[in-house]
């Protein structure tokens, strides 16, 4: 469904377009910025339904799931939540929102089929005996859900984490050994085909440590350092071949990680994001959002946005970017 024509007055600043290509870099594409939505405090996680067209938002700070109609622009009403929502995920078929909680043994999981969504808190045995709550959660295609789970009687430092698989038929539960050190704080990105998960330890650094987890084989590649800060952004292309982590390029194939770095200025520390097809790279810093191709880093397009951008989402099967800043969100469309 594409984005519709909206008329709505966006700031001049906004509209400030720039064809500022690389030298030597083919002719920049036309990229421009559709349209805005305000949004509420900083976003911790996201997950998207391309179904519904709906774009799942974790308030951390608000105790609350925005949900945000990407056809219309609108928000729908929030699910009220009585913990603090951490990372999120959404079934295979949109209907249930799995919410990662503060809550000590305890995954929630949403149904938001239909008009008023009911709520479960799923008690996961494992987590409750090792006294560990889960903050990320990402459903893949082999009916499981992967969880990194933290110990809140730690600061940090290995020890203080753990994953576990759900599977989400029987309820079986499996707290995943041999993983090197596992810290408190785990960052999960799924591919859009749910065929695999980037597990980013992201107080692992110097370097932030990673590794592909490949729900058909039911296993993790061994740890690949990525970049020397801690957290960097993290996103997967549509078919699980390739993953960004900052500036920090990996391709999977044959159950190994290799990497290369984009050498581009100001990116490492700026938020990053990878197109659906995996060819393709955007990047912000200092005002700027570029598309970046991978095989030879060239620059398609330039665009200048407003205020400080702190995540980036490409959405699957359609050219739309969403940018996120405090206090809006920018749609761009090239």
């Amino acid at each position: 469904m594409p984005l519709p024509q909206l008329t709505r007055a966006v700031p001049a600043i906004a509209l400030a377009i720039a064809a500022c290509a690389d030298p030597g870099s083919p002719p920049a594409l036309a990229a421009r910025l559709a349209d805005s939505v305000t949004v509420s405090g900083v976003v911790r996680d996201l997950a998207y339904d391309p179904v519904r067209d709906l774009l799942y938002l974790s308030h951390q700070d608000s105790s609350r799931i925005a949900i945000l109609d990407l056809d219309r622009l609108t928000y729908d009403q929030p699910l009220v939540l009585p913990f603090k929502p951490l990372g999120i995920d959404l079934s295979a078929t949109g209907d249930s929102l799995f919410i990662a909680s503060a809550m000590l043994g305890v995954i929630a999981i949403a149904d938001v089929s239909g008009q008023a969504p009911a709520m479960e808190m799923h008690r996961l045995e494992r987590a409750d005996s090792l006294e560990m709550h889960p903050v990320s959660v990402k459903v893949l295609s082999s009916g499981h859900a992967l969880m990194a789970l933290t110990d809140p009687r730690y600061i940090s430092g290995c020890g203080a984490g753990r994953m576990l698989l759900l599977h989400l038929p029987t309820g079986a539960e499996e707290v995943r050994t041999g993983l090197d050190c596992v810290t408190e704080d785990v960052k999960l990105v799924r591919a859009a085909n749910r065929s695999r998960a980037l597990m980013l330890i992201d107080d692992s650094c110097c370097p932030t440590l990673a590794r592909v987890y490949d729900a058909a084989a039911s296993s993790f590649t061994p740890s690949k350092g990525t970049v020397d800060q801690y957290g960097p952004s993290v996103s997967a292309s549509s078919d699980g071949n390739r993953f960004l982590v900052g500036n920090v390029v990996l391709d999977y194939a044959a159950d190994t990680l290799s990497s290369d770095t984009l050498f581009i200025r100001d990116t490492m520390a700026h938020p990053t994001t990878l197109a659906p097809d995996g060819q393709t790279a955007f990047l912000s810093a200092e005002g700027q959002l570029r598309e970046v191709r991978l095989s030879d880093r060239a620059t398609l397009w330039s665009l200048a946005l407003p205020g400080g951008v702190y995540r980036l989402f490409a959405l699957p099967g359609r050219r739309a970017l969403l940018a996120f800043t405090i206090p809006r969100i920018y749609v761009i469309e090239w």
